[in-house]
């Protein structure tokens, strides 16, 4: 697919150009292009999402059990499992929420501030202004992915499968 993708003016203007936006609660919020600082945005948010989760675990586990489930997410969080091409990365942009830290990712670097949580609302409340952004970016944000990190033939192989589950 990525050899049917004709070059544009966007790619050469990215953000200085005119960019999607999102009509939702009585304001437009522009969907910038994907950089190199929108991919570590999203790379950031899934760290701080691996860390909430097991934070979110305390109470339903025993104490060891619990301790040892937070020293497997410290040893993710340093080793960089949460970066691009990464498990905790695949795994995030794969699942139900996926959609949502790209768009999210696009939006913030535009509109500081908004939350994830904004972005699921706008997603069921501006479906379609959400639908058009991601088609627009989406590809963008992978090939910025790959395009800039070192990535190997298997991290590569498990970002696209990622990628075709994110667009669903």
């Amino acid at each position: 697919m990525a050899d049917d993708i004709a070059p544009s003016a966007s790619d050469a203007l990215g953000n200085a150009g005119p960019l999607p936006t999102i009509d939702w609660n009585g304001t437009t919020y522009p969907v910038a292009t994907p950089t190199p600082l929108v991919l570590k945005a999203v790379e950031q948010m899934v760290c701080r999402l691996a860390w909430d989760n097991v934070q979110a675990l305390k109470g339903a586990f025993g104490p060891a059990e619990w301790a040892d489930l937070k020293a497997e997410t410290v040893t993710a969080i340093q080793a960089r499992k949460w970066a691009f091409a990464q498990p905790l990365f695949n795994e995030a942009l794969s699942g139900p929420d996926g959609n949502t830290l790209i768009l999210w990712g696009c939006l913030a670097a535009r509109t500081p501030g908004v939350t994830l949580e904004q972005v699921r609302r706008m997603q069921v409340e501006a479906a379609s202004d959400c639908e058009f952004a991601l088609a627009a970016v989406r590809l963008d944000f992978f090939s910025v992915g790959s395009g800039t990190l070192p990535v190997s033939p298997e991290q590569r192989a498990a970002m696209l499968a990622a990628a075709a589950l994110a667009m669903g």
